[in-house]
């Protein structure tokens, strides 16, 4: 008997250990900065995202040239919402861009 206690000693102590798998946490540092081609990447991302993203004269060119109808008064008479606020910010931002009124 005295050759198993050492196998039950591990046993016994193994049961104590955390799981490792679904239980395991990881902790990674990622560092933001120019050297970082990954940080690089993010950045080029964000900003050409940005770019596409503005509203801009070009924007209201592109629309036009597809579809010459288009016009604020033509887009607020599809819009079924009941915030008038909001309503009235798009359509200024809509103007703003180029949009005709008519």
């Amino acid at each position: 008997m005295k050759g198993l206690s050492p196998v039950l000693v591990a046993l016994a102590a193994a049961g104590m250990m955390p799981a490792s798998g679904a239980n395991a946490q990881t902790i990674a540092l990622f560092t933001k900065n120019n050297t970082n081609p990954f940080s690089q990447a993010i950045r080029i991302g964000s900003n050409a995202a940005a770019v596409a993203n503005r509203p801009n004269a070009m924007t209201a060119e592109r629309l036009l040239a597809v579809r010459p109808t288009t016009s604020v008064q033509s887009w607020l008479s599809t819009q079924f919402r009941q915030d008038k606020t909001l309503l009235r910010a798009e359509a200024d931002a809509l103007r703003s861009a180029g949009i005709p009124e008519r």
